[in-house]
């Protein structure tokens, strides 16, 4: 996949020299990534979408056309982190309670953020009350596989709550930063086979450290894990997805799991 992104979108004169890395497992020099999409919840996602009206503000005051402004990456924000929790489960009308607290409180953001859907090309919003970004991006955002100018790749995102100015600049066209190939574990029928890594490391995949647990982390370089048959049959497929979709939780760049009778 990211050979591919690379034959793609890599610019010529160091085209070669990527690809070796990948295709030799060299570690001497970074690549570009170049995701097919942007997704962001409602709180960092509202701030880049600030920065988008800012630059339209700027370009209309030195007699620009405002409207020029606009994502080239298709962006999509789900407004999912705005809810907070006032009224309990016993409520048998909790969740339609909760909703219009968080519509009330948070009306003037609401708005801006529907205005955007309207105003800028490659915008799309997910409006609140229907899941988690992970879970919509699953169940209803994710094409799988994208076509574009008669050319069809596979289905690639970064997520703006997992970095800075180098994710939004993705909006623009810019690579997401810089990748170099990192070690890989799999985990076949149960057993790890391992590149580079020791066997401490791999069990912070294996208890699925999450999110500030002292997982696998960038920092130990672990670039993909892979789950065999063996593993795949213990878990269900939408588990195998769940894995899959937040792999940067627990910090590898992805997380395959095989096809298998369970799917």
């Amino acid at each position: 996949m990211l050979a591919e992104n690379l034959v793609r979108r890599c610019d010529p004169v160091t085209l070669v020299a990527s690809l070796k890395q990948i295709v030799e497992r060299k570690r001497e020099l970074d690549f570009p990534w170049f995701p097919a999409r942007v997704v962001c919840h409602d709180i960092l996602g509202q701030t880049a979408l600030v920065d988008l009206a800012g630059l339209r503000d700027a370009i209309a005051a030195q007699g620009g056309d405002p409207a020029l402004v606009n994502p080239v990456v298709p962006t999509q924000l789900v407004v999912d982190h705005s809810l907070a929790v006032e009224c309990g489960g016993f409520d048998p009308d909790a969740f339609a309670k909760n909703r219009a607290i968080e519509d009330r409180r948070n009306e003037d953001r609401f708005d801006f953020i529907n205005w955007t859907k309207r105003a800028f090309r490659n915008v799309d919003v997910i409006p609140p009350g229907n899941g988690i970004l992970h879970q919509i991006n699953l169940e209803r955002m994710s094409p799988v596989v994208q076509v574009k100018d008669g050319v069809a790749f596979s289905d690639t995102l970064v997520n703006l709550a997992a970095g800075g100015g180098e994710r939004e600049a993705v909006r623009f066209g810019h690579p997401s930063g810089t990748l170099r190939v990192g070690a890989e574990v799999a985990l076949v029928g149960g057993e790890w086979a391992v590149e580079g890594v020791d066997e401490p490391q791999c069990a912070g995949v294996d208890g699925g450290v999450g999110e500030g647990g002292g997982g696998v982390g960038r920092d130990r370089d672990i670039s993909h894990v892979f789950c065999g048959v063996g593993h795949s049959l213990l878990i269900s497929s939408t588990e195998q997805s769940c894995d899959s979709e937040r792999s940067p939780s627990f910090s590898p760049r992805g997380c395959t799991c095989e096809t298998s009778q369970s799917l």
